[in-house]
C-alpha cells in the first residue's frame, strides 16, 4: 500500500492509533487476497473438470490420469543402492 506524504503519521497519538489499527487492515488485506486466490483456484478446478468431462465423452482419459512409467514402477524417486 502506497502512503502519500500527507498521510504520514505526525503526532505520537496518531502513531499509536495507526499501530493499533494495523492488525485490522492487515487482516482485511489478507482476507481479500485469500478470497481472490480461492476464486482463481475454483475457476481452474471448474476448467479441469470440464476438460475431463469432455475427454471422457470422447472415450479418452485426461492427461496424467493414466498410469505412466512412475506408477508402474511405484511412486517416488528412484532408489540408490549403497553397497548392498
Amino acid at each position: 500500500m502506497f502512503v502519500r506524504p500527507a498521510q504520514l503519521v505526525q503526532t505520537p497519538a496518531q502513531l499509536v492509533q495507526a499501530v493499533g489499527q494495523w492488525h485490522l487492515q492487515s487482516q482485511r488485506v489478507a482476507r481479500r487476497n485469500a478470497l481472490a486466490a480461492a476464486a482463481v483456484l475454483a475457476e481452474r478446478r471448474r476448467e479441469l473438470e470440464e476438460v475431463e468431462h469432455f475427454l471422457a465423452s470422447l472415450g479418452r482419459a485426461a492427461p496424467g490420469t493414466e498410469p505412466g512409467p512412475a506408477a508402474v514402477r511405484g511412486a517416488g524417486p528412484p532408489r540408490l543402492d549403497r553397497g548392498a
